[in-house]
C-alpha cells in the first residue's frame, strides 16, 4: 500500500546516503567507496620486487591540470605487468560486484616520498567509473600520507594495511596528506563500469542489498507472491536494469 511504499522510500533513501565504510562486511558493498583485499603477501613481494627495479617520472608529467602544483609525487614510467595485478584483481569479487567493471586504465605505482603530496582535486571523469587505490607498503612505515575523500560534505581518512586497497566514484574530490617519514606506495588505477548512470547502479546495489535479506517466497497464490517484500525489491533491481543495460551488459552483471 501507499504508507508501506513510502517507508521503504524513506528507508532506501537513508542506506543512499550511507557510505560504505561501516557496509563493507555486506553481501553486497554499497555506497560511494568500498574497501577490499586485492593483494596476499605473496602477490605483494612481486609487485615490489618490480617497482624496485622501476625508473620513475614526476607525477605532473600525467597531470592534465594547469597547475602543476596539485600534486607531487612520482610514477612508475612503465605500467604494471598484467601477470602481476590484473589476475588478482580479476579474483576480487567484491571489487567486481561493487563496480561491475567490464575494462580497467593502465595501472601504474605511485611513489610518495618525504615532503610529497596531492593537494584537493577531482579525476577526470573520462578516466573511467570507479577510482581504486591499493597500498603496498604498511602504514607503520611512513607517516602522513592518509588518502582524505570528500564523502556527504566530510572528508574521511583512510591509511590502509598493505594489500587492501579503495575503490570509489570517480568524481569525488580526494587530496593526500603530506609524507614526513619514509615513503607511500601505491598501484592506481581506472575502471570503466557497465553502469554508466552511476546514481541508477548505486540504487541497484541497494534493491540487490534488499533481496539478499529475504527468501524468495512459496505462497499458494499470486497475490501472496507479488506482495512479499523480496518481490518486491526484486522489481525494483529488475526494473533499473531494463532501463539502463542492454542485453549483454545484462548477462554480465556480477550478482
Amino acid at each position: 500500500d501507499k504508507k508501506q511504499f513510502y517507508i521503504y522510500k524513506h528507508i532506501k533513501n537513508l542506506f543512499l546516503q550511507l557510505n560504505s565504510i561501516n557496509l563493507y562486511h555486506m553481501t553486497t558493498p554499497i555506497g560511494r567507496f568500498y574497501i577490499s583485499q586485492f593483494f596476499n603477501q605473496s602477490a605483494l613481494d612481486e609487485i615490489k620486487h618490480w617497482y624496485k627495479l622501476q625508473e620513475w617520472m614526476h607525477g605532473s608529467e600525467t597531470h592534465s591540470h594547469k597547475n602543476k602544483e596539485i600534486k607531487s609525487n612520482l610514477l612508475t614510467k612503465e605500467i604494471i605487468p598484467n601477470n602481476l595485478i590484473w589476475k588478482h584483481v580479476d579474483r576480487n569479487h567484491d571489487f567486481l560486484k561493487f563496480t561491475q567493471s567490464h575494462t580497467s586504465s593502465k595501472a601504474r605505482v605511485s611513489k610518495t616520498p618525504v615532503g610529497g603530496y596531492y593537494h584537493p582535486h577531482v579525476d577526470k571523469l573520462t578516466l573511467g567509473n570507479f577510482s581504486t587505490t591499493i597500498f603496498l607498503n604498511s602504514p607503520d612505515q611512513y607517516d602522513g600520507g592518509e588518502l582524505i575523500l570528500f564523502i556527504d560534505g566530510k572528508e574521511v581518512q583512510f591509511k590502509l594495511d598493505m594489500g587492501w586497497g579503495i575503490t570509489y566514484e570517480t568524481g569525488i574530490g580526494h587530496r593526500v596528506n603530506t609524507v614526513s617519514r619514509g615513503e607511500r606506495n601505491v598501484a592506481i588505477f581506472w575502471s570503466h563500469s557497465i553502469w554508466t548512470n552511476i546514481e541508477a547502479f548505486r540504487e541497484y546495489k541497494y534493491w540487490v542489498h534488499m533481496c539478499e535479506r529475504e527468501e524468495e517466497p512459496t505462497c499458494d497464490n499470486l497475490y501472496d507472491y507479488y506482495n512479499s517484500n523480496y518481490v518486491r525489491w526484486r522489481e525494483r533491481r529488475d526494473l533499473l536494469v531494463r532501463r539502463h543495460l542492454t542485453y549483454n551488459e545484462m548477462k554480465a552483471l556480477q550478482y
